[in-house]
């Protein structure tokens, strides 16, 4: 997927939660693109759903437009540090997938954790 920006575009690896009330892009991802900043978000996190444990963080949301097969979506994201953590490629058995099946992520050509720059969450999955 190309996250489209100001100066240049990025391809980025995103992947679709929709367990996540919302959308996020990494710092790093921001930083290179040079997103419009339309607001600031509070967000109490915590910790598979434990109100005890709450803790209100503040970030930045940005406009961000992203470009996958020739169509355009722009959506509205939260700018954490990361994420999710970087996915582990598992190489201790091959996946035994049917031929006409076409996976998105093409570029994964050795071993190596794979960092998420966008996730999107439920806000936009279902829209």
């Amino acid at each position: 997927m190309t996250a489209l920006g100001k100066n240049k575009n990025h391809q980025c690896r995103a992947i679709f939660d929709t367990g996540a009330q919302r959308s996020f892009k990494t710092e790093k991802t921001a930083s290179e693109l040079q997103p419009d900043v339309i607001g600031e978000k509070y967000l109490n996190i915590s910790i598979f759903g434990q109100p005890t444990e709450n803790e209100k963080r503040k970030y930045k949301m940005v406009s961000l437009q992203l470009l996958a097969k020739n169509e355009s979506i722009n959506i509205s994201a939260l700018v954490p540090e990361t994420v999710c953590a970087p996915i582990k490629y598992n190489t201790s058995k091959p996946l035994e997938l049917p031929r006409n099946l076409q996976l998105a992520d093409l570029t994964v050509k050795k071993p190596a954790p794979l960092d998420v720059d966008i996730l999107i969450g439920n806000d936009y999955y279902q829209s």
